[in-house]
């Protein structure tokens, strides 16, 4: 009886073995036959691509239609939909085909029914085209059309001070990274808020120029120093008499010169110098 049992285990074991070469025989058969093509039953957006090689299917699949647009959406749940046709040099689903070739071939040797697939493609763009596509349109015309400011400058007895708030607005080139990065994957949609295309540090183009005006005006009363002598003595002008040189508007905001760069009103200057030559000649003579 002993003998039967065994018997019968090892012809199972033997029958277990053929079935495992049997089927290790028939993918090296299907592989083999298949090469680098896809395999019976593969649909690859809408095309049929038995037999076919991935150069094949990737000539296929560009002369398809492609609608470049994406979807963004703003941190009020605002939609605007960006279409950026003008502005693709290329596509070409090379990658994404390669990475699924293998993967049909195992997907048919044990579904044995028709597989279809859906790929997007890579995208190439004009990137400096792209950006001043970006700027002309919402919301990043409004970003840079924006008035409310986040830093202000204001002239107190104490000299210039800049104030900047906390608050997050959206950063146009963070935005423009996230944005280039969904084209190139043609992703269809990008929510700004969950790409973290809002930040604090983020600022409009008057935002800039305040940041830019009161970096000057550090610089300027750090490197530059007046000494006055006079019969008395001499004595230093100080960071405040300093600031009060400068060429100002009627907001108390110093002005720039065509090159950018904040300068010194010589009336002013020729004045103060006036004053002390005044005030110690007044002196001299009591």
């Amino acid at each position: 009886m002993m003998q039967k049992s065994k018997k019968y285990l090892l012809r199972g074991a033997a029958f277990a073995v053929s079935l495992l070469l049997l089927g290790w025989l028939g993918y090296r058969l299907l592989l083999q036959h298949y090469g680098k093509t896809f395999p019976y039953g593969t649909w690859i957006n809408g095309i049929y691509c038995t037999g076919l090689s991935v150069e094949d299917v990737n000539l296929l699949l560009c002369r398809q239609e492609y609608d470049a647009v994406i979807t963004i959406v703003d941190e009020d749940g605002a939609e605007y939909a960006l279409d950026y046709n003008d502005y693709v040099t290329g596509i070409d689903y090379t990658e994404a085909l390669e990475a699924i070739q293998g993967q049909s071939l195992m997907e048919q040797v044990f579904a044995g029914s028709e597989t279809e697939y859906h790929i997007s493609p890579a995208v190439t763009v004009n990137e400096e085209e792209l950006t001043d596509y970006l700027i002309t349109v919402s919301p990043f015309r409004e970003l840079l059309e924006m008035d409310e400011n986040k830093a202000s400058l204001e002239y107190t007895n104490t000299g210039y001070v800049l104030t900047v708030d906390g608050r997050e607005t959206l950063d146009f080139e963070i935005s423009f990274e996230k944005i280039l990065e969904a084209v190139k994957l043609a992703r269809t949609s990008l929510d700004l808020v969950e790409a973290g295309c809002y930040s604090s540090e983020a600022y409009s183009a008057s935002d800039r120029l305040l940041l830019n005006i009161y970096q000057q005006i550090e610089d300027y009363t750090e490197n530059h120093s007046i000494v006055i002598s006079a019969d008395e003595g001499e004595y230093s002008l100080t960071a405040l008499e300093l600031q009060e040189f400068l060429a100002k508007d009627e907001n108390g905001i110093p002005l720039l010169d065509e090159t950018g760069s904040i300068y010194c009103d010589t009336e002013k200057i020729e004045s103060y110098f006036a004053q002390i030559a005044s005030e110690t000649s007044t002196r001299s003579n009591s």
